[in-house]
């Protein structure tokens, strides 16, 4: 019999061989899922670094065609931010109308460039403009996790630019915060971390190390980021790809080009500088010092007072954060000009009264034997002896009124008075000027090196005293021979370096000292005595000198009313009335 044979699956192989196919199937999906995603991540992370390169490229561009960075825009621009948006920063020197100006922040970015024409000329009547400011200005601001560069021109030249005049198209949403739809989107989908809005920037000084931006008390403090000598920026995003988010950050450092006008000559040595002994930050006399009425110094730095120190009505010194070195020797007692200054027996060397404090590092206060105070004392050290020598600076007068030195002529002070309708003043440099000089009115004015004034010094009512960026890091001193008195919200500018002048006036109750070009020594007692309460300088309302010194060399200094300075030194010293001073981390100002 013949068998024919049969060849079939049966149902248990079906059902392997299905299984089988169907694990190879979904591996192959998953594998071509995974490359799917994988590309599409790459793709979002090319692109993603793509953006970043080129953004930074734009504002590598803006960096090297900048003169600097500002603290604000000196060109009002009725698009930026209608409030403030970053609390206790400091606005413009005025103020008026405080929506018209951007501010450079940790996360917002101001930087000043030369007007140029379509051939990229620069477009300047004369040098003197440059160094007065008459600039453009390019910000770049996050709106929304976007990163724009805005353009804000100056006003000065009407035609043949190589931008227009205006680049902005209203834009009623944006009004609160500032900036237009047509404003470049250099960025888009930045990640907000940290406090920070996903555009960081650090200020970095020539040497590279960042300048803070903080307050003592951790607030916003962008008063110095004018000094910067470079950027470092970091941009951070959050992209989704291929399912997932991704987090990416890349950064660029910049260095601001050297400008253009610096002459290449090397600097003068100045032969009467102040000696190389490290004077503190604020060094006052027999007559003390005194903050009162919402008045603070702000640390870090080093003061030394030869008499007694009194903080009164929520006076501060110091900070947790930045607590100041003092020195006080309680030599500022005598009532009658045989007596004075003798050392204060019977009188404590401080007094701080409710709501006022002094924190210092370490206090060495002379004849201090209570430590109970109604306000807030912290680094007092009992019993404890100040430096029996301390002393106030000494400049040599003789030497910077020379004729070796002063090689600039004499000028009558009228030819350097200024206001409004008289155009850009400049102060020439190692000049005598005769008399009286007033700056005054909205006057706009240069400070092209060392000047002596053998009358008085006024600077009022709006008037802009800018450094010349010619004396490059070289810091420049007016000597005074009457008082200097600055006030009604004018503004002391620093030149690209950050310097501002040292301000020294030789007033005294002894006319023919104060007008000698070589006395630097009252020589009577009762010269001495009368001088204690004579103002020899004077920052007054509203007065924006926060980084130049002040030195009332026979007399007394004054930073009243909302004023704000650096370093100062006199026979006593008077902050008052909302006034600031930020004393130098270094130690000195001089």
């Amino acid at each position: 019999m013949i068998r024919k044979s049969t060849s079939a699956f049966t149902i248990v192989e079906l059902i392997i061989a299905t299984v089988v196919a169907g694990l190879l199937s979904m591996i192959v999906v998953g594998f071509y899922v995974a490359h799917l995603r994988s590309y599409a991540t790459s793709e979002v992370r090319n692109t993603a670094t793509t953006d970043m390169q080129q953004a930074l490229s734009i504002l590598t561009d803006d960096v090297r065609n900048a003169r600097r960075v500002m603290t604000y825009n000196m060109t009002p621009d009725i698009h930026a931010p209608s409030m403030l948006q970053f609390a206790g920063s400091k606005g413009p020197a005025v103020d008026t109308d405080p929506e018209y100006y951007w501010r450079s922040t940790s996360g917002q970015l101001v930087l000043e460039r030369t007007p140029r024409d379509a051939s990229g000329t620069a477009l300047y009547d004369a040098p003197i403009e440059e160094r007065l400011g008459k600039s453009d200005y390019v910000v770049y601001y996050v709106y929304q996790n976007d990163l724009y560069r805005r353009y804000v021109p100056t006003n000065a030249y009407a035609s043949n630019r190589e931008l227009p005049l205006s680049t902005c198209t209203v834009d009623a949403t944006r009004a609160p915060f500032g900036g237009c739809s047509t404003d470049q989107k250099v960025l888009s989908k930045l990640k907000t971390q940290g406090g920070s809005n996903g555009f960081d920037i650090r200020y970095l000084s020539r040497n590279g190390s960042e300048i803070s931006v903080k307050n003592p008390d951790n607030s916003p403090n962008y008063e110095h980021v004018s000094g910067a000598s470079g950027v470092s920026i970091s941009v951070y995003l959050a992209r989704e790809g291929g399912g997932q988010t991704l987090d990416l950050s890349d950064r660029s450092t910049m260095m601001f080009r050297p400008l253009g006008t610096v002459s290449s000559t090397p600097p003068v040595v100045v032969s009467p500088d102040l000696p190389t002994v490290t004077y503190p930050s604020i060094a006052a006399g027999p007559g003390g010092l005194t903050v009162n009425y919402l008045s603070e110094i702000r640390g870090p730095g080093a003061i030394n007072v030869i008499g007694r120190v009194t903080a009164s009505n929520t006076g501060i010194i110091g900070s947790a954060a930045n607590p100041i070195s003092l020195n006080i020797g309680n030599k500022g007692c005598g009532s009658t000009a045989a007596t004075y200054p003798t050392m204060c027996s019977n009188n404590q060397a401080m007094s701080v009264d409710y709501f006022s404090a002094i924190r210092g590092g370490v206090i060495c206060a002379t004849g201090q034997t209570s430590g109970s105070f109604s306000g807030t004392v912290v680094g007092l050290q009992r019993p404890c002896t100040a430096d029996p020598l301390m002393d106030l600076p000494f400049f040599n007068k003789a030497v910077f009124t020379s004729a070796g030195h002063l090689t600039g002529g004499i000028k009558t002070g009228t030819e350097g008075n200024c206001n409004s309708t008289s155009g850009i003043r400049e102060l020439t440099e190692r000049t005598r000027y005769i008399g009286q000089v007033n700056l005054d009115g909205s006057c706009q004015a240069v400070l092209m090196g060392d000047v002596y004034i053998t009358g008085g010094l006024l600077i009022n009512y709006l008037t802009t005293l800018k450094v010349s960026d010619t004396l490059d890091c070289r810091r420049p001193t007016i000597v005074v021979n009457g008082k200097i008195e600055i006030a009604n919200s004018t503004s002391i500018v620093p030149n690209s370096c950050g310097v501002t002048p040292r301000f020294i006036s030789f007033l005294s109750s002894d006319s023919a000292c104060s007008s000698s070009d070589m006395c630097t020594s009252l020589s009577t007692a009762a010269n001495r005595f009368s001088s204690r309460n004579v103002v020899g300088v004077q920052c007054n309302w509203y007065c924006n000198a926060s980084t130049s010194s002040f030195y009332a060399y026979f007399s007394k200094v004054e930073v009243t009313n909302g004023s704000s300075s650096g370093a100062l030194a006199g026979q006593g010293v008077v902050i008052d009335g909302s006034a600031t001073v930020q004393l130098n981390a270094l130690g000195t100002g001089w």
